[in-house]
């Protein structure tokens, strides 16, 4: 046998395989045991017919490396599957995790908001989303008694006055199915407080709460014409206006104590239209208004302008145009009704005579 080893090509012993520095690398690296000595001579006889022309030094130093391929230790191979076992569990787990975290957020977001909200509506949202809650039973419970006290909350109401309360319950109760009866009973109640106020501020504060959805505003296309019936919008002239004032409270003065005679120095020599009366001298007015209020048990008995609220324009020919607020008292005695609401529509010539008057009704059948 030779004595070069066939890897590094170094001397070896006859009998090994390879040289000893191999033969080591080989042991430790790749875990092959090498044998210490080669086949005897029959052994290679046998495995081996070529044997008895064996090949000179030079032609086993020619021949390839032998490579040899390292094998993966076992111990390995099960570390990696079991790291990556693990892994997929973690995974699973987190995630798992977070989502039963989330779930529970959510859960108590929603139970947190209806408790604050505290409304049939919120305790109803909170059940159909989460039918399998841990409030569940509470929520219901809750609902029932808002539902209730809805309920009773309406029959109490349903026929009051009260508008503090009727708005108290809207808000309250915000997704009520008697909010729409509310709020019509709202709108008419808050329109008869602005008649009785009948002041231009009082229109436009209607008019706000009616754009602010307190209530339909079935009234607000009349709160707009008399809001600009009674806006004082032309500049006042003090002197004018004291005139003005002077004419209105001397007519309706006389009027209210029945002394119809005393209207006359406040007429114009003729009248374009005087109430229902018509175009008549001014001497055959207040003659045949006298005989109008003996007759009628309801005539107007006394008439009672707010002369501070008076608004006033001038027109081009040097004449006015003004707007009274006023108060009638209408029957007699125990049967005395007080009516708010009118506009009298008074037109002055330059000399401050009533040369027309008429009236705005605060509803279309008052007297």
């Amino acid at each position: 046998m030779s004595q070069i080893c066939p890897l590094c090509g170094k001397k070896k012993a006859e009998e090994a395989l390879f040289c000893d520095a191999c033969t080591k690398t080989i042991t430790s690296e790749y875990e092959i045991t090498v044998p210490e000595a080669t086949p005897s001579e029959a052994e290679f006889n046998e495995t081996a017919p070529d044997a008895a022309f064996p090949l000179s030094d030079s032609e086993i130093r020619q021949e390839d490396p032998v490579y040899i391929r390292p094998q993966r230790p076992r111990r390995a191979k099960k570390a990696f599957l079991w790291i990556v076992v693990l892994a997929v569990i973690g995974t699973l787990a987190f995630f798992g995790y977070r989502y039963i975290t989330r779930q529970g957020n959510l859960e108590r977001t929603a139970w947190e908001t209806a408790v604050k909200e505290n409304t049939a509506e919120s305790f109803l949202a909170y059940m159909e989303t989460h039918p399998q809650g841990i409030h569940y039973e509470e929520a219901q419970q809750n609902l029932l008694k808002r539902k209730g006290e809805e309920a009773t909350a309406w029959e109490t109401m349903k026929a009051s006055d009260n508008t503090a309360a009727l708005r108290d319950f809207v808000r309250d109760y915000p997704k009520s199915p008697y909010n729409t009866l509310v709020k019509i009973r709202l709108d008419s109640l808050t329109w008869e407080g602005t008649l009785r106020e009948n002041t231009a501020e009082a229109y436009s504060n209607y008019m706000v709460l009616s754009e602010s959805g307190d209530f339909n505003g079935d009234y607000y296309a009349e709160a707009q014409k008399r809001y600009a019936m009674l806006f004082q919008s032309y500049p006042v002239d003090k002197a004018v206006l004291d005139s003005i004032q002077a004419t209105v409270d001397g007519i309706f003065t006389a009027w209210s104590t029945a002394n119809y005679a005393a209207i006359t120095p406040f007429l114009a020599p003729s009248v374009s239209r005087f109430f229902d009366i018509g175009s008549a001298k001014r001497e055959k007015i207040t003659g045949q208004l006298s005989m109008e209020m003996a007759k009628s048990e309801n005539a107007p008995r006394k008439l009672v302008p707010d002369i501070e609220a008076i608004q006033y324009e001038k027109t081009l020919d040097d004449r006015y145009k003004v707007n009274v607020p006023l108060v009638k008292t209408i029957g007699k005695d125990p049967d005395v009704k007080e009516i708010p609401g009118y506009i009298v529509h008074i037109e002055l010539d330059s000399a401050f005579l009533v040369t027309a008057i008429y009236e705005t009704k605060p509803y279309t059948y008052a007297p």
